[in-house]
């Protein structure tokens, strides 16, 4: 396991969505972590779920409010990583656009595109602001 591994494992971040007000709630651990933390922070029974899964994500709704989960088992900042988190990301853009009411066609995909975008920075900058260097004494 490389240092960002150990940094990231069996963690939790909130990402503000200061667009639509779906926050998201980054899960990065084991699936025992994972089941754990939706079941007694959200009331969340997840029931048995499929082995080797790279992520997940879906939206739901808790404490009068509706939100975004994504878990991802690891995160250390690969090319693999980076496509895992891009693609529940985009999981959560389509989610979130289809409960506000947009349309999708081919000539009016800016919208998704802009709030993606807007996801997978905000994701990554909370990420990087936690990344903290192991103290060396």
């Amino acid at each position: 396991m490389n240092k960002t591994e150990k940094i990231f494992h069996n963690k939790t971040f909130i990402v503000k969505d200061n667009i639509y007000n779906f926050d998201l709630i980054i899960i990065i651990g084991d699936e025992e972590f994972y089941h754990k933390h939706l079941k007694n922070k959200y009331k969340l029974d997840m029931g048995k779920q499929q082995k080797n899964k790279g992520g997940e994500s879906f939206v739901m709704k808790y404490n009068d409010k509706i939100g975004s989960v994504v878990w991802m088992p690891r995160l250390n900042f690969t090319s693999v990583n980076y496509g895992i988190l891009g693609h529940e990301l985009l999981h959560i853009a389509l989610n979130v656009m289809q409960k506000i009411g947009f349309k999708f066609n081919y000539n009016n995909t800016e919208p998704l595109n802009y709030y993606f975008e807007y996801l997978m920075t905000e994701t990554l900058w909370k990420l990087v602001k936690h990344m903290k260097p192991k103290s060396k004494t």
